[in-house]
């Protein structure tokens, strides 16, 4: 069997993916997904991903951003609250982003 060769991806200078039109109700979602900026005009560095867990009594969508590393989760009884808790997140002046617990540094000692 021939070892698989890695498609290769989009380059630095190719273009962001478009804005999905399946969001178009949720501008500030769709813009977080495609724009290749944030805000402030800084360039998103790494992947933003979407995780979807559903259960018999919710929908809970788990947001993540690689680099800086950040994660939200929101959550409503229906998909349709579900994404729009995560439109209202993400409109808000301060979204609820959870950043890491920052790691000890090497040789330093752990407290008892």
């Amino acid at each position: 069997m021939k070892m698989p060769i890695a498609p290769t991806g989009p380059g630095p200078g190719d273009p962001p993916p478009d804005h999905p039109k399946l969001l178009a109700k949720l501008p500030r979602c769709a813009e977080f997904f495609a724009a290749p900026t944030w805000d402030d005009g800084t360039t998103y560095k790494g992947e933003r991903t979407v995780w979807v867990c559903v259960s018999r009594s919710s929908v809970k969508l788990l947001v993540k951003v690689e680099n800086p590393p950040l994660k939200m989760m929101v959550s409503g009884r229906t998909w349709d609250d579900a994404w729009a808790a995560l439109e209202l997140a993400l409109k808000s002046d301060n979204p609820p982003w959870e950043w890491p617990e920052p790691t000890p540094e090497k040789g330093a000692k752990k407290k008892k």
